[in-house]
């Protein structure tokens, strides 16, 4: 995922099962985060169900003017993030680990 540091960061997503199917999250707690390497928390997303029923949402941070710029070779500028859910019954799943690649704005 590449982002320009102090735009809004939002990203839509449609959960599927192992079939391709989306998934009903009618009733899922949806949690998404971001963190450098070293596990400092750099963003706790907003997640807003779009079409609960068919499995989308979208996940949001306002502010990410604070957040570091990519350079390659230099794992500590960059951010990772999943998503976590959690389903009716207390199962806890989480996606497999994005990185986000933070880039300089030009218009400030």
């Amino acid at each position: 995922i590449t982002h320009k540091r102090g735009d809004t960061f939002r990203q839509s997503f449609i959960a599927q099962d192992s079939d391709g199917l989306p998934v009903d999250l009618t009733d899922y707690t949806i949690e998404s985060q971001a963190r450098n390497k070293s596990g400092t928390l750099l963003a706790s997303f907003s997640v807003n169900k779009t079409d609960a029923v068919n499995g989308e949402f979208d996940i949001t941070e306002a502010d990410t003017s604070g957040w570091p710029i990519y350079r390659p070779g230099s794992p500590s500028h960059s951010l990772y993030m999943d998503i976590q859910y959690t389903d009716p019954s207390g199962t806890v799943e989480s996606t497999e680990t994005l990185m986000i690649s933070v880039k300089e704005d030009i218009t400030l």
